[in-house]
């Protein structure tokens, strides 16, 4: 009969779903949509069927503007006798949407410091992270990893969740009309990269660009500008 010779004391670096550190960070309550014990703490979750309310997990679909946070460990849970925790159908979660938190990781990776932070959307690792653009697999969310892997197959991250639809926002700079100044020939001249332009008279005793104008020309450099 063997008996135990050694004791390991050390305390485990990072555990899923908790908080790296003190800092700030900011944590909202939602319901779990999906079947009990699929959820995991420190899995990314994104919008329900009831945005705001109701989270799930990611699927092949799933946008950057869709992601929620990261599911927060509050220790509500009880192990059942394999030493599993399932998080319920229906069950109140936090979900944390900025600040530093352990998120399980892609088992393959070894992810550094400031590397950009990817959420799996399809597949077995749904809800896990990565380092790297996954090709229509991943989705790139606002945040980078703040250091290696710890015990298990975790890793310190900071997250930023961003709602907003980039590809529904303003206009390109190279969409948006830039202006030109000119004088030359006793004329000052505004012209616009699409074509529009106006000039004006400049009269020799003026002083300055703004004294050469009349106050109709300027309200026309105003217009254009606009």
């Amino acid at each position: 009969m063997s008996a135990q010779t050694s004791y390991n004391f050390n305390t485990p670096h990072g555990v899923a779903g908790g908080f790296y550190d003190l800092t700030n960070h900011v944590v909202d309550t939602r319901n779990n949509e999906e079947e009990s014990g699929k959820v995991l703490f420190g899995l990314g979750v994104v919008d329900g069927s009831n945005p705001g309310v109701n989270v799930k997990l990611p699927t092949e679909g799933s946008k950057k503007e869709n992601f929620e946070g990261v599911v927060v460990n509050s220790h509500s849970e009880e192990m059942d006798m394999d030493g599993n925790v399932a998080i319920r159908h229906g069950k109140s979660v936090g979900v944390c949407k900025n600040g530093r938190i352990y998120v399980r990781i892609v088992d393959s990776i070894t992810p550094k410091y400031g590397e950009a932070l990817y959420l799996t959307v399809s597949g077995e690792k749904a809800g896990y992270f990565t380092n790297a653009d996954g090709e229509g697999s991943t989705v790139k969310v606002n945040g980078y990893f703040l250091g290696e892997k710890g015990t298990g197959d975790v890793a310190p991250v900071y997250i930023y969740v961003d709602k907003v639809n980039d590809a529904a926002g303003s206009a390109s700079p190279a969409e948006k009309e830039t202006l030109t100044l000119s004088i030359a020939e006793g004329k000052v001249k505004l012209t616009g990269n699409k074509g529009t332009s106006t000039e004006a008279d400049l009269p020799v005793s003026a002083t300055g660009v703004d004294g050469m104008l009349s106050s109709t020309d300027r309200a026309k450099i105003t217009e254009l500008s606009d």
